[in-house]
């Protein structure tokens, strides 16, 4: 249908000519991988940017950051829906904060682009479902400590503690991780020669 564009103060506004046909996208947030019930806590944002090209020239028509974040077991917002845009808009869907995920994806009407950012061109009549979707894969670290030399038998029994620390990157700050099960370890020997180890896992 030919509506006017409407577009929210404080956002990108249309000049010039007021009547378009328009469109819109289905903005929602997935996670996967083993680690998504532990480590996704951290909220996710979202930038939609959107410009027009017509016979006036190039002019922005859509920009806005929509935040989701896990609130009591679900994604909140569980979707956002943006149907004013005008049909011919290019739109850039960007997570411009990861969570600290490994990795994300962003599939535009189940058409998959690997990475951040994925473009979509506003159809009439038609809103693209827009997803995307952070994984956060889970592993482990074995320490192992060897004793070796003459006195190694007399001397070499232990006991030994390690403790671990972990950093990762979350929302462009530094975050030190709370262990599974704890930082600090006793090493255990199973073997002869003595082979001390110990296994973190999360």
């Amino acid at each position: 249908s030919l509506r006017e564009a409407g577009v929210p103060a404080g956002r990108a506004a249309l000049e010039g000519l007021r009547k378009y046909d328009i469109g819109g996208l289905e903005l929602s947030k997935a996670l996967a991988g083993a680690g998504a019930d532990d480590w996704a806590t951290a909220p996710f944002t979202i930038r939609v940017d959107c410009t027009l090209t017509d016979d006036s020239g190039t002019q922005g028509v859509w920009l806005e950051d929509y935040v989701f974040q896990i609130v009591e077991g679900a994604m909140s917002p569980a979707s956002v829906s943006i149907d004013t845009l005008p049909a011919g808009a290019l739109c850039d869907i960007s997570e411009v904060l990861t969570g600290g995920a490994n990795s994300t994806e962003v599939s535009i009407d189940s058409v998959v682009t690997g990475g951040t950012t994925a473009s979509a061109t506003i159809a009439a009549g038609l809103d693209s479902d827009v997803v995307v979707t952070n994984t956060f894969e889970l592993s482990e670290i074995d320490v192992t400590k060897v004793i070796t030399g003459l006195g190694a038998e007399l001397y070499g029994e232990g006991p030994f503690r390690v403790s671990l620390t972990c950093t990762r990157e979350v929302n462009n700050e530094t975050e030190t991780i709370e262990i599974p099960g704890g930082a600090t370890r006793d090493l255990r020997s199973d073997t002869l020669p003595l082979a001390y180890f110990a296994e973190y896992t999360g």
